[in-house]
């Protein structure tokens, strides 16, 4: 907490040089303020009107949010566990580019240095050489690959997916009923005059499968989240219909 009051104060020294209308964009957050403060800091956060927070480890628990790009760890943790836990709080989108950075201090008149990793979806920037756990000295110490040495230490979760926008899940719904649309003119109307297009994949099917769309990255990753009895003959072309969309999506928010 004494950190985070630390890095808190030194940002508000530097609100001389901030416009006004942008020095509510910083927040600190730990386990002493009012369950108020907490609840609207945290929407607030989620919402995007606040761009920094400052936060300890009890408060860091409660930021199960997608689409943080950065997250900074002021001074080495305790363990390299502990550290992964933090690090995996940037980029939880597995679309997104993330960033984690280890700031540490400058101990035993070491000389202080930046080293840098780019290693997958997150680059991981340290500082110096702190004494402590060995792993975590290594990690920041290592002149190769810095996810390897967290890998070796901790087994990666399953990146997340994070949920469609509302406009993403309206078109991917509408993209579902146009490809079930012309599949039923072209191959079925008609062949059997009492097949309806609900027949080929009924509404509740392309409901779930519209909400789970930025899952589908080919013809098997569709048919593990739904599965319908006319997969085998039309699921290449829906499956390339949302990959395509999805990228034209990620493309428009980049």
């Amino acid at each position: 907490r004494n950190d985070v009051q630390d890095v808190r104060d030194y940002l508000r020294s530097l609100r001389g040089t901030v416009a006004n209308d942008q020095r509510d964009i910083i927040k600190s957050f730990h386990s002493l303020y009012t369950d108020e403060y907490k609840s609207t800091t945290l929407k607030h956060f989620r919402e995007g009107r606040i761009k920094i927070l400052l936060s300890t480890e009890a408060a860091g628990m409660g930021c199960d949010i997608d689409d943080v790009v950065r997250v900074i760890q002021f001074k080495e943790p305790s363990t390299i566990s502990c550290l992964v836990q933090r690090f995996g709080r940037a980029a939880r989108d597995v679309t997104m580019q993330g960033h984690a950075i280890l700031l540490t201090s400058h101990r035993n008149k070491a000389k202080g240095r930046i080293d840098k990793a780019n290693c997958g979806n997150t680059n991981m920037t340290t500082t110096s050489t702190p004494t402590g756990d060995p792993d975590i000295k290594k990690f920041i110490e290592t002149t190769t690959c810095r996810r390897q040495i967290l890998n070796n230490n901790h087994t990666p979760p399953t990146p997340r997916i994070a949920a469609p926008t509302p406009a993403h899940l309206a078109l991917a719904r509408r993209l579902i009923l146009s490809w079930r649309s012309v599949v039923y003119r072209r191959y079925y109307m008609n062949r059997d005059l009492q097949m309806m297009e609900a027949a080929l994949m009924d509404d509740n099917t392309v409901a779930k499968l519209a909400k789970k769309c930025k899952h589908v990255t080919g013809r098997e990753s569709l048919r593990s989240i739904i599965k319908w009895r006319l997969h085998n003959k039309h699921d290449s072309l829906l499956a390339k219909l949302l990959i395509k969309l999805n990228e034209d999506q990620r493309m428009s928010s980049s």
